[in-house]
C-alpha cells in the first residue's frame, strides 16, 4: 500500500505489519491530491499545481522518472485512472473539469487527447475493468457519466493531439467519443467503484449513495 500527503511525500506500506517499508521524503514542493498504481512497482501521483509525476518505488534516487504538465492551466491533478490493459496509458482529471490522456511511452510533452471541460472538478475517473473503451467520471457539478466510442465521428467530445502519431490500441480514438450522463445530484459525487458485472457505485456530499441497475 502507498500513500502521499499535503507534505509532497510518498510512504509505502507493509499489508501484514502497517509498517512503513520504503518512503519518499518531501520529494513535491507542491501538495499531492491522488495517486495510483501503474505497475507492480511504480505509481503516478497528481499534485495541485497539475503535474503527474511517475515514480518507480525500487529506485534509490527518489526522483520521478516522468512528469507530465497540464499545459492550459494550474489546476491540480485530482484523479488518475491508468488503462486495465495498457498501463502506460493513463487518463488524468483535473479541478478545472478537463481530462488529459496521456501516453508514458516516448517523451511527448503533450497529452494525445483532452476531453471538453465539464463543469465541476473530475473527482474521480474509472475505465471499464473488462470493456476499456468505456471509462467514467463523477464531478463536484455533481455528475457521473458514462463516456463511450461515439457512433458519429462529428459529434465527438474528444479533441486530439494531431502532432501525435499514436498506436495505441483504443477505439475512441479512431472513431471519437460520447458520453451520457448516469446520474445528476445538485451535490458534488467525490467518489464511485465500477464492478465487473456493470454496476456503479457513487457517493458524496449528500449523503446517498447511489447504484445503477447497469452501466
Amino acid at each position: 500500500m502507498v500513500t502521499v500527503g499535503e507534505d509532497g511525500s510518498i510512504y509505502e506500506l507493509s499489508m501484514n505489519t502497517f509498517e512503513i517499508i520504503n518512503s519518499f521524503e518531501f520529494v513535491d514542493e507542491l501538495s499531492f491530491c491522488c495517486i495510483e498504481f501503474t505497475g507492480v512497482s511504480s505509481i503516478a501521483t497528481g499534485n495541485n499545481g497539475g503535474q503527474v509525476k511517475v515514480w518507480d518505488l525500487r529506485s534509490t534516487g527518489k526522483k520521478p522518472t516522468r512528469t507530465l504538465n497540464h499545459l492550459d492551466d494550474l489546476s491540480p491533478a485530482i484523479s488518475i485512472a491508468p488503462h486495465p490493459t495498457q498501463n502506460h496509458i493513463l487518463l488524468v482529471g483535473y479541478s478545472s473539469g478537463g481530462t488529459d490522456l496521456w501516453d508514458l511511452r516516448g517523451s511527448s510533452s503533450e497529452p494525445i487527447a483532452n476531453l471538453q471541460q465539464q463543469e465541476g472538478g473530475v473527482s474521480e475517473i474509472s475505465f471499464h475493468p473488462v470493456y476499456p473503451d468505456n471509462f467514467y467520471t463523477c464531478s463536484q457539478s455533481g455528475q457521473v457519466i458514462h463516456w463511450f466510442t461515439a457512433q458519429n465521428t462529428s459529434e465527438t467530445d474528444l479533441v486530439q493531439n494531431n502532432d501525435y502519431d499514436t498506436d495505441l490500441n483504443l477505439e475512441f480514438l479512431k472513431y471519437g467519443l460520447s458520453c451520457r450522463t448516469l446520474y445528476s445530484s445538485p451535490f458534488p459525487i467525490n467518489s464511485m467503484n465500477l464492478s465487473r458485472n456493470n454496476r456503479l457505485i457513487c457517493g458524496g456530499d449528500s449523503g446517498i449513495m447511489f447504484c445503477t441497475e447497469k452501466c
